[in-house]
């Protein structure tokens, strides 16, 4: 026998231009099952973004689960949070063994010129230790030496990427020179492009803060005017390997106690008033301290989009039923030319893989206008908003939930197809039965012809009249000449001479 059935892929195309054939067919039904698809999933998708940009995505440093952000409570003198004083960057960093590095830093402004005039810029005064802190190289020049941290040293700038390329143009001549003519300040170094200095809010706000800074300045300190007190400053650092973020609080705890002996300077707790405040370090992960609650509140905004999601798809999967429904007449009549239920399956698949793909592309456009939407309605004090972007980690909900469309069509497509193996006697055609049951072709399993129109109508090619059956077929319509169960006349033969 020549041919025999196409192969998995052609026959799935065949399918596809069939199923674009149904859905033009049926514009009203098409339309609200992509226009459904298209919400749900642009809803849910421009909400994962937002989450995986602020919670998900981790922190853009060397090793940033190892960061910590240290700040002190005193509940006997109902201060809930406060910052770091000067007098633990020599303490804590010389004697916490469960702390690899630590750095302080206070947030700050200054005024610089430029072609366009005077501008304020934000400033982070940083102690050098900030940038081994979060594994920063720069992209010219240097950083900060230790020589530099101390009280006397030169001050000298760091130019952020942004900055350097906004007032200088990109120059790679600007190390060694000053940062402009009212402010002779060395330039010693540029920082990469993709740094960012993400920091949680200030507790204490000394000028105005900037989300982007532009200059950061070597932080000099004193070491005989350290003291425990003014938590004017910002801390963070990094935890030794093994170590916990409880193993260094606990650590830091008793490294306090001892500080107003070592730091007796006036003015700075004594033992007895770090007793009555009960003053404590707090140690927690620095992208903890970052986020903050606002995780919490965006998972439940996740879940309830989620669900908005579930209930689309639903709706989406009632659609399909009663479409099923409708087309009974059509699968009896695909079942008598003897499409099996496995073929049936494979091409309301092609259906739904259509409309599901039509939603999904629709449902991307949606989420990338939604999620500048909302990029523009959140409030201000949300962190790292700005990497919140649709992209290929958000379009995996889509493939999610096409899935389990596909799943849920199969199974109900299922339900018409038994039906129409009942409307036909609950027989099964099988092209060929003849020649395995030994009987004629016309007899009870209807071979010779019927048999190669049954085979042409299930692989999608035959002659001018099967494709008109065919397509009569498809749309669940026939004559009684047309029956399935009776094959047409045979023309007349005539031999010559």
């Amino acid at each position: 026998m020549s041919g025999g059935n196409p192969s998995t892929k052609k026959a799935f195309w065949n399918d596809l231009k069939l199923a674009a054939r149904v859905a033009k067919r049926a514009p009203v039904f098409s339309a609200v099952a992509i226009v459904t698809i298209a919400l749900g999933v642009g809803a849910t998708t421009a909400i994962f973004s937002v989450v995986d940009g602020v919670v998900l995505k981790p922190l853009p440093y060397r090793d940033a689960t190892r960061l910590v952000r240290i700040s002190h409570t005193a509940p006997g003198s109902n201060i809930d949070r406060m910052g770091t004083p000067d007098g633990t960057f020599f303490h804590y960093r010389e004697n916490a063994s469960t702390l690899a590095e630590y750095a302080l830093y206070i947030e700050s402004s200054a005024t610089t010129d430029g072609d366009s005039g005077a501008t304020e810029a934000g400033v982070i005064q940083a102690t050098p230790s900030l940038f081994s802190v979060l594994g920063v190289k720069p992209l010219l020049g240097r950083l900060f030496t230790e020589e530099e941290g101390q009280s006397g040293a030169p001050v000298v700038v760091i130019l952020t990427h942004k900055f350097w390329m906004s007032r200088f143009g990109g120059d790679s001549t600007v190390i060694g020179k000053p940062l402009s003519e009212r402010s002779p300040i060395p330039i010693v170094g540029v920082l990469p492009e993709w740094f960012d200095f993400i920091r949680p809010e200030a507790f204490v706000t000394f000028g105005n803060s900037f989300d982007d800074p532009a200059l950061i300045v070597n932080l000099r300190l004193d070491r005989t005017r350290a003291r425990l007190g003014n938590f004017m400053y910002q801390a963070i650092g990094r935890l030794a390997p093994g170590a916990t973020a409880q193993d260094a609080n606990r650590e830091l705890i008793m490294l306090m106690h001892q500080m107003p002996e070592l730091y007796p300077h006036p003015g700075g707790f004594t033992t007895r008033s770090v007793q009555e405040s009960r003053l404590a370090p707090v140690v927690e992960p620095f992208k903890n301290a970052l986020v903050g609650d606002i995780a919490g509140v965006l998972w439940i905004i996740m879940g309830a989009i989620g669900l908005v999601l579930l209930i689309a798809m639903v709706n989406v999967l009632n659609l399909f039923a009663v479409r099923a429904e409708s087309r009974r007449r059509e699968i009896a009549v695909r079942r008598a030319l003897g499409a099996t239920g496995a073929r049936l399956s494979q091409s309301f698949l092609a259906e739904s893989f259509l409309l599901a793909t039509a939603g999904t592309v629709l449902g991307v456009m949606v989420a990338a206008s939604g999620t500048g939407m909302l990029l523009r309605i959140a409030p201000s004090n949300i962190p790292r908003l700005e990497s919140s972007r649709p992209g290929l980690e958000s379009a995996g909900v889509c493939r999610l939930d096409r899935t389990g469309l596909f799943a849920g069509t199969r199974t109900r497509a299922g339900s018409p197809i038994r039906t129409a193996q009942s409307i036909s006697g609950g027989r099964r055609w099988r092209p060929g039965c003849h020649e395995r049951a030994g009987t004629k072709p016309g007899t009870a399993c209807n071979g010779g012809r019927a048999d190669r129109l049954r085979d042409d109508a299930t692989r999608g090619i035959g002659t001018a009249h099967e494709n008109r059956l065919r397509d009569d077929a498809t749309r669940g319509i026939g004559t009684a000449h047309e029956n399935v169960l009776e094959p047409p006349p045979r023309r007349a033969r005539f031999r010559h001479g």
